[in-house]
């Protein structure tokens, strides 16, 4: 590479003034090829080194957060270890160079990043380059659609470079303006004066202001308010509220709380209208909203009577959305030829005994590292779903669980979170066909072969090491509620007795299963919490320990443990294809306990 000195009057040539006011209209990712049309063409190598090198410059990224690197790479190529420019990319003659076209430049914009650059690199440090830039970056008027564009990171690129120069009055021109700017509100931009403030509380600066700030967004609050702009608002009392909360205004702080969860009830009852669905999502934020209200302000503001109204409006609309849910059919699947083979493979069996060791063994366990890695590939497809994310919700109406959205620029396989939600409703759905094609089909043909007692199922349970020996008749009862067809009975005993299991299995590999509370007092740890330890993968192995979280405690799964705890299953959700596998998967452990 030519890292000779650069003739300066070349850029004369150029018609800089021409090309400059491109620029600083454009974006940085068109500014590199704007250069290369304008002063690309010419055969002489002088000015083609002239062309590249102002590429360099202004088509790097300003990342004004950033103190000692502003400037970052426009493009990354990660697997090639390949970028553009950045700061650090500039020999000392391109520096002087750029020192030396200074007094060619007219342009504020221009004008703002070599300085920037200068200030930057030169050295020994010159703090007149940093004055200047500040100066440039600051010189136009601010508007709403320049400010979105890149104004804003111009103006607090400005702000920080006072903030380390302490340039006191250069600051207060940038304070003032901005205020200025909020208090005019002159803007057709609604978001303009949140904008502003936004800037003012990034940067932590003219708190003096903040209070007359927060009094200024009040009013806009209430305005779009009353036009039913809910969603700006709530932006500006949010805003407001923070402001308040700073400068120690503990009263209005309050009222803009309160004002804040009463436009998401306000939102919640217009779309209560057309989308029961989205009115339950404002109520529960407006729930949530309401709570933050601190206890001292709770009888002043009537927050218990709000939120018990609340309540009621969020459980009315959970339960017309669940009555107003359409339903969707999948095209039909063929499962003669595998409930035949589920069928034959229990039949014929010389003794009940060994008939249900191989009615355990129809469905196998989910194997966890295909239902992750099938996970994985659904995420990465990009589906609508994963963008928006999911609500998940009972019978009754009520949301029990929720799957976060993916952010555009984030890989969704990476999301373990995502991944593991995804698993979660890849097994849910393939409960129906397991139940369906092998374990109804199977189930059938033994009770036709064979009268499963309860006294067997108790000798069953005697010679299973997993069954205490003090729940031996509870855990036969449950077992033979299932060959009775009662897998509503059968799941409400099977739960807590596989919980004692899990509980007893891990105190017998020397874990704590319980609490002890300040107070002395030992409280047994619930399934969810058991599920949750470390060893419960090295004992039951990853794939049974996923099964039975997916059943039994996931919100996102079936969980039938909480689910039965708490008397929330219905007639018809206790005999669920959920139920079903449960059931299965109990007697499967019992079973398997006897082989292993």
């Amino acid at each position: 590479m030519d890292d000779s000195k650069i003739n300066s009057d070349i850029f004369l040539e150029c018609n800089w003034g021409d090309v400059a006011s491109t620029l600083s209209e454009s974006y940085d990712y068109q500014r590199a090829d704007i250069i290369s049309a304008q002063l690309g063409k010419s055969e002489s190598p002088e000015k083609k080194r002239v062309c590249v090198l102002l590429q360099k410059v202004f088509s790097m990224r300003l990342k004004p957060e950033s103190i000692n690197a502003p400037f970052e790479p426009l493009f990354i190529n990660y697997e090639t270890q390949k970028r553009t420019a950045i700061i650090d990319d500039f020999s000392n003659n391109e520096l002087e160079f750029l020192y030396e076209i200074l007094v060619h430049i007219e342009d504020p914009w221009s004008e703002a990043r070599l300085n920037d650059i200068l200030w930057l690199c030169h050295k020994p440090r010159n703090p007149d380059f940093a004055r200047v830039a500040i100066s440039s970056y600051i010189s136009s008027d601010i508007s709403s659609l320049k400010w979105i564009q890149e104004q804003e990171k111009e103006w607090e690129r400005a702000a920080r470079l006072c903030l380390q120069l302490r340039e006191i009055d250069q600051l207060s021109v940038i304070i003032s303006r901005v205020v200025s700017e909020i208090r005019n509100d002159s803007d057709d931009s609604k978001f303009m004066a949140l904008r502003l403030a936004k800037f003012l509380l990034k940067l932590k600066i003219a708190r003096d202001h903040y209070q007359h700030i927060a009094e200024i967004l009040t009013t806009n609050a209430v305005s779009l308010k009353q036009e039913k702009d809910f969603y700006s608002s709530r932006a500006y009392y949010e805003l407001a509220e923070k402001m308040y909360d700073i400068v120690g205004d503990k009263e209005l702080w309050v009222k803009c709380l309160v004002n804040c969860a009463e436009v998401y009830e306000l939102d919640g009852d217009e779309r209560n209208i057309d989308s029961h669905m989205g009115a339950n999502s404002f109520y529960e934020r407006a729930l949530q909203a309401y709570r933050k209200v601190p206890k001292k302000y709770r009888i002043e503001y009537g927050i218990d009577e709000i939120l018990k109204r609340l309540q009621q409006k969020l459980t009315i609309s959970g339960q017309e959305t669940i009555d107003n849910m359409g339903t969707f059919a999948l095209p039909p699947i063929d499962i003669k030829d595998i409930a035949e083979k589920a069928i034959s493979h229990v039949s014929g069996k010389p003794d009940p005994q060994l008939a249900l060791l191989y009615f355990v063994g129809v469905n196998q366990i989910s194997e966890y590292s295909k239902l992750e890695s099938d996970a994985k590939e659904m995420l990465s497809q990009f589906s609508f779903r994963s963008l928006i994310g999911s609500t998940q919700m009972s019978n009754d109406g009520r949301v029990v669980a929720k799957s976060p959205s993916i952010p555009l620029n984030s890989n969704a396989s990476d999301n373990a979170l995502a991944v593991y939600n995804q698993m979660l409703s890849n097994f849910n759905l393939g409960l129906q066909f397991t139940c369906d094609a092998a374990i109804l089909p199977s189930l059938n043909r033994i009770v036709q072969e064979f009268r499963i007692t309860r006294d067997f199922l108790e000798a069953v349970c005697f010679h299973s090491p997993i069954v205490p020996s003090d729940r031996v008749k509870l855990v036969a009862s449950a077992l033979w509620f299932g060959f009775e067809y009662e897998f509503g009975i059968a799941i409400h005993l099977i739960c807590p007795q596989v919980e004692h299991m899990i509980r007893v299995k891990l105190k017998n590999n020397g874990e704590s299963t319980s609490t002890v509370d300040p107070n002395g007092i030992e409280t047994e740890n619930g399934l969810s919490s058991l599920m949750d330890n470390p060893k419960i993968d090295e004992i039951f192995g990853k794939d049974l320990a996923f099964e039975l979280r997916a059943v039994f405690t996931e919100s996102l799964g079936s969980n039938l443990r909480n689910e039965a705890a708490h008397g929330l299953l219905s007639d018809d959700s206790t005999n669920s294809y959920a139920a079903i596998y449960a059931w299965w998967l109990s007697l499967r452990l019992v079973l398997h306990a006897m082989v292993k």
